[in-house]
């Protein structure tokens, strides 16, 4: 590894090449920081990342591909897949947008790059993997037992979760706004209808889950729309 890439990470962040290095036998450079909110988080190609699933031993198979353009939200939808050594199958989608922006990033990282690696790392964590994790106690030769329904149900659970923090990060739901003291979520049903054509996630399948997270994390509000929205309501 370059001394000069070396000299753009932070010590931590360096700390998190290391270890992973040292875990897998990966080219350190490959090793890319792309999140702004958790700097310290690592990002990898869904091609590294099915090398290290593979020299894991822990799945009979590993697919990431290419599923299909959502038009409407600009997103690309790539779909991983694998198998465990009990013949267990494990899928989830990944979601990256047209002209997405990445922090610091001096690679090229495209929304295809992104959504394929976002698609197999959720599938290795729904399979119980997660080797981008460094405080993860799972090492080559190790799996968490996973029982497919009950990891879906669990995903299902986090996605939910993520959705409702990001909808109030995004200003969409309003803690405490209404008459009754409940949390005002008027503008994220609206959000959902215009985006979705329905007012509720709860019935979402992953893609859908995965998509409306995606769309919420690149949400920005139109403060001059809402300022109209509102003179309008009080005329």
């Amino acid at each position: 590894m370059s001394q000069q890439l070396r000299n753009t990470r932070t010590p931590q962040q360096q700390a998190v090449v290391d270890q992973l290095v040292e875990r897998y036998n990966i080219n350190g450079s490959k090793v890319l920081f792309l999140n702004e909110k958790n700097p310290n988080e690592p990002w990898l190609r869904g091609k590294l990342l099915a090398a290290i699933a593979r020299q894991s031993g822990l799945f009979k198979s590993i697919l990431v591909k290419y599923d299909q353009f959502i038009a409407p939200l600009s997103q690309v939808v790539y779909q991983g897949e694998v198998m465990d050594l009990d013949d267990h199958l494990f899928s989830l989608p990944g979601v990256g947008t047209h002209g997405e922006k990445m922090a610091n990033s001096e690679d090229e990282v495209n929304e295809h790059d992104l959504a394929e690696s976002r698609a197999l790392k959720s599938t290795l964590e729904l399979a119980g993997f997660d080797p981008l994790d460094p405080a993860s106690v799972v090492h080559l030769g190790e799996l968490m037992p996973r029982v497919p329904g009950e990891a879906e149900a669990e995903s299902r659970l986090n996605d939910l979760a993520r959705i409702h923090i990001l909808a109030k990060e995004k200003g969409l739901i309003i803690e405490g706004a209404r008459m009754d003291g409940k949390d005002d979520a008027s503008r994220y049903r609206k959000f959902l209808l215009d985006k979705y054509g329905i007012n509720t996630a709860a019935g979402f399948d992953p893609l859908q889950r995965k998509s409306l997270i995606e769309a919420l994390e690149r949400y920005e509000a139109d403060e001059f729309a809402e300022l109209a929205e509102a003179e309008r309501k009080a005329s």
